[in-house]
């Protein structure tokens, strides 16, 4: 019977406990979804993610850590990319608001564009530049191919 690792969202480890410590840990709630576990010589991975966690600990109830997710075959942060409509009541006034589309949230804003002419003496001087250290470059291979006859 191999035993299993668990890693806390603080980065904190437990002792190795088998699996069946690990079965009761989980369906207590001892062990929170953002927990992690690794089967010793294998990969970590979220207990939130219930897909992962069926495919090693076949019958674990889930219902102690995720239950509005148990039904679920597979559970993850980032399910649904469509804008949701959320209703908010404030001392009894109703409005809706809309929240953005997930990958709209994602993407990274576009940084202005500075668009400054180069000016024709600074490429000369980027290439004069360029051309001192290649013969400098290669100057020295010579002297140290000269030098090894």
């Amino acid at each position: 019977m191999k035993n299993w690792l668990i890693r806390h969202p603080d980065l904190s480890f437990e002792r190795p406990v088998s699996e069946t410590d690990l079965i009761r840990m989980i369906e207590t709630g001892k062990l929170g979804p953002r927990d992690e576990i690794c089967k010793s010589g294998s990969y970590w991975f979220h207990l939130q993610d219930a897909q992962e966690v069926r495919k090693f600990l076949h019958n674990v109830k889930l219902e102690a850590i995720l239950p509005k997710m148990a039904d679920r075959t597979s559970t993850s942060l980032v399910t649904d990319t469509r804008a949701k409509s959320v209703e908010l009541k404030v001392e009894g006034v109703q409005r809706k608001e809309s929240t953005p589309p997930l990958q709209a949230q994602l993407e990274w804003p576009e940084a202005p564009v500075d668009e400054e002419p180069v000016e024709e003496s600074s490429i000369k001087a980027r290439i004069l530049f360029v051309g001192v250290i290649l013969i400098i470059f290669c100057g020295t291979l010579y002297l140290l191919w000269s030098g090894s006859r």
